[in-house]
């Protein structure tokens, strides 16, 4: 590998040459004064930065000071020794400013800057007319300059804050040359040294306590990029192991790359840096930040196919490692990756299509297209949530801006027969006016931007929310002022699209390095500032709202917070449909009291009971004239074993308690007189069995029986002394009967005859006796539950009805999950009485509403959507809120429809927590989209090049610079000299 001793990175050399150019001034400048002797402070060295670098618990803080010190750097005045208090302080202030924009995050990300759909829109409208875009305006830019200069602008926290983890982003790759730099001017200029001096032990000093990763055995002896691209090679292919990350390698090949840095020249530095930005992903990945990785990946790959274009020999050994990677890192986490959100793993298949092809070599035009298309798409998911970029931007309505879009484009790439551009002022000027009107025009229209007026029924919501949540910015707006109306009033006018406004203003940015003589004139730099003004006024618009809403009422209440109220209540309504279908299936299905589970097993305890079971004969044959109804109990009704209650109550067969073999036992008789051998008084013990029995499919099953006999003994007939009568346990059928007997011998004249004839009759009948001791009494009927005073009969066991039990809740199971799922699923008719919405007409509406939290968290907070991976699971994961989408999954995945309510409030539950974790300054306020901010840096970058800036549009807070109130219209930023 080829080293020089030039600093020299991608994105940044006019930064450095600058610098450099600075040092040797002030380095010469100090030579000519005759000055005391000077003794610099001593700061860590690069490779004590290096290993506080390569630490993850203190890169971040590292960074943030070193952005600090690149501002610094931009100052260019002379230090005095009045002034070194005064830069110092101003150091802190801006180290605090950081801070504060860096709590706005509950994990500060470090973000690539090709997340902006503009970008790769205008990247692929250029590329129709084989134009290739500058990097300002590529989805690579824009560069260190200009996001340092926007993170530093005092009058918009939420834009500052937009820009810092890109700023963090491209630092890093910059800190060994930033800080020699840095090192350098100390050396050189003694007021300066003293400002450094005076900062050292609260911001550098502490690097130095940085331990350096201990060296491997082998050392670390080798081409730095070999041997990083070896580790690399490990840290990655470990996130296909079981095993936990090697941190110590991490360190190792950070470490290395940072004290290597310095002396790469411009290709390998590239190489080394998108080195580093790998390693970030991949940490990021053990660490479970799954977005973290998608963006650093699909940056690497971008960048990758980015050097290809200019030095396709300069891509080195990434391609072959990232497309040997992925599909290994796919067949471990696409499981994972879908949980977070399905496009994940089509995002990663974009990224290995691209290494891949960069790994085989020459790559046509039309291929590269084709392979930056993908990209596009990639983003288009990530950040859009679209499924591809055309999506939007091929939609009808835009069909006006399309075409004056390719109209300018083509007449600014025209060339004549000698090649040169026939490119116009006239046409140059039509096409600046056309574009900056059509933002007061076109993208503030209804179909590009909604209708703030409504109107906000669910139907047309929904409707509503089909389109992209940009194209709909001024509905959503009016539908969050229906929810709080009394102190938010609505912008003056309707705002404009800000996708649209993004990719004007970088088309205005393009336009400007075609022909920047032609810019150079006073009206179109009125057009300029006019199209900054316009992107200030958005931003300023919806950061007031969220504001406005935010403060109404009692605590927060923000624009998602009062969405997910709105779908809380969507979601009651749903659960409450589905229990009240439940119920109507198990009172058509199910006996009355049924407590089954019918997805449950047949061995589950049931609590059910028969109602209204009455205890009835056996068999009127064996019954001995006892007819009468007994009352059951539950406990007499819970004797039946849990399975044969699970049959009776889901239909399967039929329980029954029964009494049967009614008849005196244990009988004698004696005569009712002892001279009258004839007539007899019959004594007995009542006796019977008590049978549970089950009934199915014309079968009788004798379940439990217990037999009783009577304490007492009871006289229970009158009738003829005979063998035959005593021996008849049911002797109804003498009942009635004739007695012929004699009075027997008597002295004296008989007035009557001798001979008297009785009827038989019952004396105590078996009903009365039972009537008279079943509930009250004795309360025989307590006695065969206790099992006391009467004993079980031995019953044989049955062939057993579990596999038909099982075999028939399986069908109730079925028959209710079709059922259920068909009503939520399908535009048909409601189950039962129910004359209100439809399931389905009430699934739609939770769906909706999860729409509306959707295209507001795209629309206001699109950070949070791009850095939290918990909430960005909630949205479009595996197990996120519930909506159309996850209901269809559970049923594929036959999870019960009795699960949802709880899976939806647990999910609504984690979602709300969540939200809750967000900082404060970002619920308020919301943030900034990465296609605006970047927006936004273009065109100021734009003025800053080809416009004098007055010193009212400096940044507020740079010494000697003045800068409008927060609320000013006008477009704030910094002059040259206040910027590297």
């Amino acid at each position: 590998m080829r080293r020089t001793r030039k600093i020299s990175l991608p994105g940044w050399p006019r930064f450095v040459v600058v610098l450099v150019l600075l040092l040797f001034a002030a380095t010469g400048a100090a030579q000519e004064a005759p000055e005391a002797a000077w003794e610099p402070p001593e700061l860590p060295d690069l490779r004590e930065l290096s290993a506080s670098l390569a630490e993850p618990s203190s890169r971040n803080d590292t960074l943030l000071t070193l952005l600090a010190v690149s501002r610094l750097l931009g100052r260019t005045s002379p230090v005095d020794e009045e002034a070194v208090g005064e830069w110092a302080d101003q150091f802190r202030d801006d180290r605090g400013w950081l801070d504060l924009l860096a709590a706005r995050y509950v994990h500060l990300p470090s973000r690539s800057p090709i997340l902006d759909p503009a970008s790769w829109f205008v990247q692929q409208e250029l590329g129709q007319q084989n134009i290739h875009p500058p990097h300002d305006i590529s989805p690579l830019g824009p560069g260190f300059p200009a996001l340092s200069h926007q993170l530093f602008d005092r009058s918009d926290e939420r834009l500052a804050a937009a820009f810092l983890p890109e700023t963090l982003f491209q630092v890093e790759v910059m800190a060994p040359a930033l800080w020699q730099t840095f090192r350098d001017r100390v050396a050189g200029d003694p007021g300066f040294g003293q400002v450094a001096a005076a900062l050292n032990a609260d911001w550098f000093d502490p690097w130095m306590a940085a331990e350096p990763p201990a060296p491997e055995r082998s050392g670390d002896a080798g081409e730095p990029l070999e041997v990083g691209i070896q580790r690399l090679r490990e840290l990655m292919f470990s996130l296909t192991l079981p095993a936990p990350p090697d941190a110590l390698g991490a360190r190792r090949l950070r470490f290395g790359l940072y004290e290597a840095l310095p002396e790469l020249d411009p290709a390998a530095s590239r190489t080394a840096a998108q080195m580093l930005r790998l390693a970030s992903a991949v940490e990021g990945l053990h660490s479970g930040r799954y977005l973290e990785f998608i963006q650093g990946l699909l940056w690497a790959v971008t960048d990758l196919l980015d050097t290809h274009v200019h030095d396709p020999a300069a891509t080195g050994g990434l391609p072959p490692l990232i497309a040997e990677f992925l599909p290994r890192l796919s067949a471990t986490l696409s499981r994972q990756f879908n949980d977070i959100d399905p496009r994940f793993n089509a995002n990663i298949a974009a990224a290995f299509d691209v290494a891949q092809e960069l790994a085989d070599g020459e790559l046509p035009a039309d291929r590269m297209s084709g392979l930056q298309e993908e990209l596009a798409d990639a983003v288009a998911q990530l950040v859009l949530m679209a499924s591809d970029l055309a999506f939007y931007f091929d939609q009808p309505v835009r069909q006006r801006i399309s075409e004056e879009i390719d109209i300018c484009i083509s007449v600014a790439a025209a060339r004549g027969s000698d090649g040169r551009p026939t490119f116009t002022r006239h046409q140059f000027d039509g096409c600046l006016q056309s574009m900056v009107d059509m933002v007061d025009s076109q993208l503030r229209s209804s179909e590009l931007a909604g209708e703030p007026s409504g109107p906000y029924g669910t139907e047309q919501l929904r409707r509503e929310l089909e389109l992209m949540p940009w194209q709909r910015i001024n509905y959503l707006l009016g539908y969050l002022h229906e929810l709080a109306p009394a102190t938010c009033p609505l912008p003056d006018q309707p705002l404009p699209n800000p996708l649209e406004w993004a990719v004007f203003a970088s088309l205005v940015t393009w336009f400007a390095d075609v022909e920047p003589v032609f810019l150079q004139t006073p009206g179109n730099e009125a057009l300029v500032n006019r199209m900054e003004q316009q992107g200030r006024r958005l931003m300023r618009a919806m950061s007031r709202q969220v504001d406005c809403i935010s403060g109404s009422g009692a605590g927060i209440n923000d624009p998602v917070s009062e969405s997910l109220a709105e779908y809380r209540a969507a979601l009651d309504e749903l659960v409450r449909g589905i229990r009240n279908a439940e119920i109507t299936f198990r009172e058509a299905r199910l006996r009355p009291g049924a407590d089954v589970m019918l997805g449950g097993s047949v061995t589950q305890r049931t609590a059910y009971r028969t109602p209204d079971l009455t205890i009835a004969p056996c068999s009127a044959e064996r019954s001995c004239e006892m007819t009468q109804a007994l009352d059951a109990t539950r406990a007499l009704v819970g004797l039946f074993p849990d399975e044969y209650l699970l049959a009776d109550q889901t239909g399967l067969g039929r329980i029954e308690i029964c009494y049967d073999d009614m008849q005196w036992v244990e009988r004698r008789s004696e005569p009712v007189r002892p001279e009258d051998p004839n007539v007899a008084n019959y004594f007995g013990r009542l006796s019977f069995n008590l049978l549970g029995r089950y009934h199915e499919g014309g079968r009788t099953e004798d379940v439990f029986g217990s037999h009783f006999v009577s304490p007492d003994e009871y006289h229970y007939l009158i009738a003829a002394a005979d063998d035959e009568v005593l021996a008849d346990g049911c002797p109804t059928e003498w009942v009635g009967t004739r007695i012929v007997t004699s009075r027997g011998r008597k002295s004296g004249f008989n007035l009557v005859p001798d001979r008297l004839t009785y009827l038989a009759a019952a004396r105590s009948r078996p009903s009365e006796v039972i009537l008279a001791n079943w509930e009250r009494g004795a309360e025989w009927r307590d006695w065969f539950v206790t099992g006391i005073g009467v004993q079980r009969l031995e019953i044989a066991p049955g062939d057993g009805i579990r596999d038909r039990l099982a075999a028939h809740m399986r069908g109730l199971y079925q028959a209710e999950q079709q059922t259920l799922y068909s009503a939520l699923l399908r535009p048909s008719g409601r189950l039962g009485p129910d004359s209100g919405p439809s399931l389905h007409d009430r699934l739609i509406e939770v769906t909706t509403y999860k729409t509306l939290l959707r295209s507001l968290l795209v629309l206001l907070y699109p950070e949070t959507v791009l850095d939290s991976d918990a909430i960005r699971a909630m949205m479009e994961g595996q197990s996120g809120l519930l909506d159309e989408a996850v209901i269809r999954r559970f049923r594929a995945a036959n999870v019960p429809v009795g699960n949802i309510h709880d899976a939806g409030l647990a999910r609504l539950q984690r979602f709300q927590a969540l939200w809750d974790g967000q900082p404060e300054a970002v619920m308020r306020s919301g943030s900034v989209s990465i296609s605006v901010a970047h927006a936004m840096a273009r065109l100021h970058l734009l003025s800053r090049k080809h416009f004098s800036l007055p010193a009212s549009q400096g940044v507020p807070g740079q010494p000697g610079v003045t800068g409008p109130p927060a609320d000013s219209a006008e477009p704030a930023g910094s002059t040259e000299s206040a910027s590297p």
